[in-house]
């Protein structure tokens, strides 16, 4: 599952977070786990 969201485009990689909060009732950005951003909230865990 990991594997097909990173080889998704920026916009649909925002799309898939924006569902996955609202289903899990969590802020996105806690959800991000973008290289660019340095990891998200699973950052060297």
């Amino acid at each position: 599952m990991a594997e097909a969201f990173l080889r998704l485009d920026a916009k649909d990689r925002l799309d898939a977070l924006g569902v996955a909060a609202d289903r899990l009732g969590r802020p996105a950005h806690l959800l991000d786990v973008s290289p660019k951003l340095g990891g998200g909230s699973n950052c060297n865990r």
